[in-house]
């Protein structure tokens, strides 16, 4: 099931469930205990009652997201017409034989995404010229070494269009690994671990600070090579 086809069904969840609701009724959802919790930053105090959600490993924040998903699922599932929808949306989505987006150009060399029936995420492809042949020059596939799902999130090629830099995401993860790869070889230069939003432009690359004692260095060396602006 590819993830647009996931993305289908949890809207059709929202969506759906804002129809039928008060026939369905109103969900009967777990208690959310609120604590006294408050932050100090100088003179001012921030009530934070809802604080002790954001620790992820406490057993009792566990329990407390799976109450909500066993709510929202069992909800969902009671949704009038829910299956006769889930089948058609699943019929148009096998129906297709290609998804191609996210289109980026470097003089007439043209990049590219792209995902096939089947596939969970999409590949990063290139190809000279309209009617070149493309190329494939990262499956992000290949990097996981586990079952944990990796995914292209953005990408910028070198104005140039000879270098590309990646960025990856493993499980859905915030901070996403970033690639430098050479386009003809393919191969991976160095892969550093940055908090990106958005496009990634050369010059932030370059002119960026990066504190980690044992990349600095060769960071300087990387980017004093790489073309400007």
């Amino acid at each position: 099931m590819s993830c647009y086809f996931k993305k289908i069904i949890f809207l059709l969840g929202l969506t759906g469930a804002a129809l039928p609701v008060a026939q369905a009724g109103k969900p009967d959802y777990p208690e959310t205990p609120v604590r006294e919790v408050v932050h100090e930053y100088g003179a001012v105090r921030l009530a934070d009652p809802f604080a002790w959600l954001e620790d992820k490993e406490d057993p009792e924040t566990e329990a407390w997201f799976r109450a909500q998903d066993r709510v929202a699922r069992d909800f969902i599932a009671g949704l009038p017409g829910r299956e006769a929808l889930f089948r058609r949306i699943r019929e148009i989505d096998e129906a297709k034989t290609v998804n191609i987006y996210s289109f980026n150009r470097r003089r007439d060399r043209y990049f590219y995404l792209k995902q096939e029936v089947g596939e969970e995420v999409g590949s990063l492809f290139y190809r000279d010229g309209v009617e070149g042949e493309g190329k494939l020059i990262l499956d992000p596939a290949r990097l996981a070494e586990s079952e944990m799902i990796h995914s292209i999130e953005y990408y910028v090629p070198s104005w140039d269009g000879t270098k590309v830099l990646v960025g990856i995401s493993a499980g859905g993860s915030e901070i996403p690994d970033l690639h430098l790869l050479g386009v003809d070889g393919g191969e991976v230069a160095t892969i550093i671990q940055v908090a990106m939003m958005g496009d990634l432009p050369w010059t932030a690359l370059r002119d960026g600070v990066f504190s980690h004692p044992t990349t600095g260095e060769s960071l300087n060396n990387l980017f004093s090579a790489l073309e400007t602006d």
